[in-house]
């Protein structure tokens, strides 16, 4: 583990911080950076010289829509972090504690 995800783990644990469910699945397949909201899809954006950055945000449905299948699509191919850190003996470790996962989901 690098040392920035020990670092933030470490000042997140002792705030004992409980999760209702964190669901991460690894894939191999290539996709853009996007979330989703309830309604709304956020991606960021950057102008070709990279001097200029933003975010893009739409609501229209057509599109969240679009990114909505895709992400259910790839999330399913997908498999669970656990398992995928099982399967991968090199990591050196078994799994991750949900404050982990969490930490992983924030950087």
């Amino acid at each position: 583990m690098s040392k920035e995800f020990e670092l933030f783990t470490n000042h997140v644990k002792p705030f004992n911080m409980e999760f209702n469910k964190i669901d991460i699945h690894v894939t191999d397949e290539a996709f853009s950076n996007f979330s989703l909201t309830d309604n709304e899809l956020i991606q960021p954006s950057f102008d070709p010289t990279n001097i200029l950055i933003g975010t893009y945000i739409s609501r229209n449905k057509n599109i969240y829509q679009i990114f909505h299948d895709k992400f259910n699509e790839i999330f399913e191919k997908g498999i669970p972090i656990n398992q995928f850190i099982n399967e991968q003996k090199e990591i050196g470790i078994e799994s991750l504690s949900e404050t982990q996962l969490f930490v992983l989901c924030v950087m």
